[in-house]
């Protein structure tokens, strides 16, 4: 409710309210603790953004363990195929 459109003795309580100190205490507190509430918001967000980035950096860590697991795989299986054919000319060599 707009002061102008209160009736003139609620108009006059307001007034009054407004001037006392534990009215102006309260809007003080209020303000405070939507401060307090936005900047805990705030918080809250960063610790997301946080925690999203962290997982982020670990699915990337996972991704390079795989790949470096694979190159592992391949050169393991590359080193298994070396042998194999050294052994088979081996093979060779000593049949013939």
């Amino acid at each position: 409710m707009h002061l102008r459109s209160m009736p003139d003795p609620l108009r006059a309580i307001w007034s009054n309210m407004a001037k006392a100190p534990a009215f102006q205490l309260n809007a003080a507190t209020a303000t405070a603790t939507a401060a307090a509430a936005a900047a805990a918001a705030a918080a809250a967000a960063a610790a997301a953004a946080a925690a999203a980035a962290a997982a982020a950096a670990a699915a990337a860590a996972a991704a390079a363990a795989a790949a470096a697991a694979a190159a592992a795989a391949a050169a393991a299986a590359a080193a298994a195929a070396t042998a194999a054919a050294a052994a088979t000319a081996t093979c060779w060599t000593a049949a013939t």
